[in-house]
């Protein structure tokens, strides 16, 4: 052994140039190693930075899975935004239940990465093979990434369901006096005084007759967004083995905005179908704050932070619409920055972006001198406006995203084991060339 430890000796010291160069080599590769994102990045949604890394299902008893993904950011700090489970069919076209965390809201900053483990239970009537997918966004409806977790199979416990033949589903506005039928996807724009129509068809599958009860929920733009009402619309009765067409009234936001009404059909109080979205819009001008973006989660007095806003104006501006698009003529955002206390760590900003916001999408960059410590900062956005013929600002949007105490990150444990591979590489290269070299000396 001694005798190997003088050859090696003799060696690099005969070979400084090789083995000083090689150093280089896998210092250079370690560095490169270290400045990539662990893992692979799954599909990543916008410009956002928030992505969603090994998803999977973890085990899965009868209908109830227990689900694994790690949540992480690269740059900035994201905060306040929400993850969901889609339950998709054999063939991924087709979302037939989502459920959305709304009780575990996560902020994450620049290279944060977190790791949850959650439980959904899949309702106990569906029976074949689905689709996992997991999902990340805010409360505007801004979607950030989506993961698939796996493929699984249910059986069916139960046959007291229905369907909701979302093929069948369409929007009507009982004014339109051309009948016209919509898409649910379409975002269809409609009056406060008008009556809008959600007609499916709705088929019972089983042996026996189901009488069900039809439900609604409304959401705030979308169903990452704040849930408005739940409403119990009606009963229906559907023979054994037969179809039933409904016409359902939609339930219907108070001020112009974006919104997505949810139908499914209960029985006995139980989930019995598949859920089915339609959004709309209620016309007027509106806006919207889609997202906050903080450079970092705490600062210092005397440091200057950044926000960075994105906003959207009214929710009717696209091609097509109804009743044609609804200007802004005037609007303004006030910032501020606070901390967890609630306590404002620099003065407010006000900016006119009346310009900007008739051109579509916003986005801008706020600055604040912080004049005080401030701990998991927060910024608070108010985005005001006036439509034609209005003479007063008025309050489109309301939003106060919130950062969270720094989650444990992976990443250095990640950069640790990279270094620890490199290090045996290092060694096992030199051992290599080593005993190329001694066989070289014994020819």
């Amino acid at each position: 052994m001694q005798l190997i430890k003088t050859k090696m000796k003799l060696y690099l010291k005969n070979f400084g140039i090789s083995s000083s160069f090689l150093l280089l080599l896998v210092l250079g590769f370690f560095l490169f190693v270290c400045s990539l994102p662990f893992p692979l990045k799954a599909q990543e949604a916008s410009s956002v930075t928030v992505n969603i890394y090994n998803a999977q299902i973890l085990n899965q008893t009868a209908n109830q899975l227990q689900i694994s993904f790690d949540l992480t950011n690269r740059k900035d700090v994201q905060p306040q935004f929400y993850y969901g489970i889609e339950l998709m069919n054999k063939n991924k076209t087709k979302v037939l239940e989502n459920q959305v965390y709304k009780n575990d809201p996560v902020s994450l900053g620049e290279n944060d990465e977190i790791t949850k483990k959650i439980t959904y239970e899949a309702p106990d009537f569906y029976d074949g093979t689905y689709n996992i997918r997991v999902f990340a966004g805010n409360n505007s409806g801004k979607i950030f990434a989506y993961a698939e977790a796996g493929e699984i199979e249910l059986t069916a416990t139960t046959d007291d369901y229905a369907k909701i033949l979302e093929n069948t589903c369409f929007l009507t506005v009982d004014e339109d006096q051309q009948n016209q039928k919509y898409k649910l996807n379409q975002g269809v724009d409609v009056l406060e005084s008008e009556n809008l129509k959600l007609n499916c068809t709705i088929s019972n599958s089983s042996s026996r007759e189901l009488n069900l009860d039809i439900f609604m929920d409304l959401y705030l733009r979308s169903i990452l967004g704040e849930k408005l009402e739940t409403k119990k619309m009606e009963q229906i009765t559907i023979a054994p083995k037969q179809n039933q067409s409904i016409s359902i009234d939609v339930i219907k936001g108070e001020d112009p905005q974006a919104y997505t009404a949810v139908l499914y059909l209960k029985n006995n109080g139980k989930l019995a179908s598949n859920k089915v979205n339609a959004h709309y819009v209620i016309a007027g001008d509106s806006g919207a704050v889609q997202n906050v973006v903080l450079d970092k989660k705490s600062y210092q007095k005397g440091e200057m932070a950044v926000a960075s806003l994105s906003l959207i104006g009214s929710a009717d501006q696209f091609p097509q619409t109804r009743h044609g698009f609804s200007p802004i003529v005037e609007s303004q955002i006030e910032v501020r920055l606070i901390d967890e206390n609630q306590r404002e760590c620099s003065d407010p900003v006000k900016q006119d972006i009346t310009k900007e916001i008739g051109e579509g999408l916003v986005s801008k960059q706020i600055e604040f001198l912080v004049d005080r410590k401030c701990n998991n900062a927060q910024a608070k956005v108010e985005f005001m406006g006036r439509g034609e013929g209005e003479e007063e600002l008025k309050l489109y949007d309301r939003e106060t995203y919130q950062t969270a105490p720094k989650p444990q990150s992976k990443l250095n444990n990640k950069v640790f084991i990279a270094f620890s591979v490199v290090l045996a590489i290092v060694f096992l290269a030199i051992i290599i060339i080593y005993i190329i070299n001694e066989r070289k000396k014994s020819k």
